[in-house]
């Protein structure tokens, strides 16, 4: 059982279904951490506004923003959003074996040279909480 259940819709002040409705709206569902951080409803705006950008609105291919974020899923040991994204991953082109080097921390060896370089600056963001000068402009060179 889930330490903090999920919210629903009917649970809601009415004055807060408007965000209920967004994030619904945005993703198909109210599900993962956006049923928990429902019992926040600013809050859950807030991240899902956030959130919405990058993963929609950002200039960067598909196959890149999936592997970002099943590096970042990885790191902090999230098996939901590594789970989500590594399907979605694959349907944008990500090989099976970039999926399973992440999964296994042996990326960035033998990725492709974009994919390597930003999982190189996102496992540095995680694991060191900075990123080194190296990475850093190589990622801003790109």
């Amino acid at each position: 059982m889930a330490r903090v259940p999920n919210v629903t819709r009917e649970q809601l002040s009415p004055e807060h279904h408007e965000f209920y409705d967004s994030i619904a709206g945005s993703r198909g569902s109210v599900r993962g951490p956006y049923g928990v951080l429902m019992h926040s409803p600013d809050l859950a705006a807030r991240v899902a506004h956030t959130g919405s950008y990058v993963r929609f609105d950002l200039d960067l291919p598909e196959s890149l923003k999936e592997t970002v974020i099943i590096t970042a899923a990885r790191e902090i040991k999230n098996q939901y959003e590594f789970a989500a994204h590594a399907r979605l991953a694959r349907q944008h082109g990500v090989p099976e074996e970039t999926i399973r080097a992440i999964a296994r921390g042996t990326a960035p060896e033998g990725l492709a040279p974009d994919a390597a370089l930003l999982v190189k600056y996102a496992k540095e963001l995680l694991q060191n909480h900075k990123v080194s000068d190296a990475t850093f402009n190589a990622v801003k060179d790109k």
